[in-house]
């Protein structure tokens, strides 16, 4: 014996419970899940890309002449932050079965972008007598 219960959900979906076991089903419910979850992640992608793509117009700024250190460490937890974050929206959209392509490259980049200002940015600096060695080393042939 079959009994429609209508659910309490926004959505007012109908619940077919089946009596002689008490199992509650949703008809395509993991479908209609998968569905709103790739729509919210995508959602949650494009609000964390508009920070990632903020980033830049501010270290231009704030960062090219002599930035001070309290912007840089603010800076540094800003990205730090950021990959955190990414990385969480990664775990779902980075699958290799995730259906929205588009959102798992965006998040594939900006995540790859994030690592490279972070090390740009806050990596250690190569000294002058570093780089004039190495300078001379790949110059050195050169007439």
């Amino acid at each position: 014996m079959l009994q429609e219960h209508l659910a309490t959900d926004s959505t007012k979906r109908k619940i077919i419970m089946i009596a002689s076991v008490g199992i509650p089903t949703v008809p395509d419910l993991v479908g209609m899940l998968e569905t709103r979850i790739v729509r919210e992640m995508a959602g949650l992608a494009d609000e964390w890309g508009h920070c990632v793509s903020a980033l830049t117009p501010w270290e231009d700024d704030h960062l090219l002449d002599n930035p001070t250190a309290d912007l840089l460490a603010s800076h540094k937890t800003t990205i730090e932050d950021l990959l955190r974050l990414g990385r969480f929206i990664n775990r779902s959209t980075g699958q290799p079965d995730y259906p929205d392509r588009k959102t798992s490259e965006i998040v594939s980049a900006a995540l790859e972008l994030l690592e490279d200002k972070l090390r740009m940015w806050h990596a250690p600096r190569m000294s002058k007598e570093e780089s004039d060695r190495i300078i001379a080393q790949c110059f050195s042939n050169e007439s």
